[in-house]
């Protein structure tokens, strides 16, 4: 019953630390790509001339940093709530 607890205990925290992996990393991802020369050389632009004014406005690379953050601030609680010390409960 103990070997069988820690094996799904592990593979818990495994599953998330690789979530917390995956916040932090698309966030950092989504929060720098459309400031890069990589946005501007996208294949949708050349393919797709009608979107050409919509990826490169403002407001279109403001939105994708912004989930790019929001993806960061998600990481960073739940960082937060997986290093915190569970509480005893007192009975």
């Amino acid at each position: 019953m103990r070997v069988k607890c820690y094996h799904s205990c592990l593979i818990k925290k495994i599953t998330i630390l690789l979530y917390l992996f995956y916040c932090f990393q698309a966030g950092i991802f989504l929060l720098m790509i459309p400031w890069l020369k990589a946005w501007e050389e996208n294949y949708f632009l050349y393919q797709f001339e009608i979107l050409r004014p919509i990826l490169l406005s403002g407001y279109m690379r403001g939105a994708v940093s912004s989930l790019g953050m929001i993806h960061l601030l998600l990481g960073l609680s739940d960082t937060v709530d997986f290093f915190r010390k569970p509480e005893v409960k007192k009975s």
